[in-house]
């Protein structure tokens, strides 16, 4: 169905970050509790994976 508001781009977009989600951050997300922090390293990879998407 097409969305007034939302294009393909951004349908793109929110498959590919859900899927990071699962992939990288659901299995360490209770450590990241534990530990108080969410490590740079996942953030760069984060920024990585949303400037890959944005450019295609």
């Amino acid at each position: 169905m097409t969305s007034y508001y939302f294009t393909p781009d951004h349908d793109m977009f929110r498959e590919s970050f859900r899927d990071f989600l699962e992939k990288e951050v659901r299995p360490n997300l209770n450590q990241w509790e534990e530990d108080g922090q969410f490590p740079p390293e996942s953030a760069k990879s984060s920024a990585r994976q949303v400037s890959s998407t944005s450019s295609k």
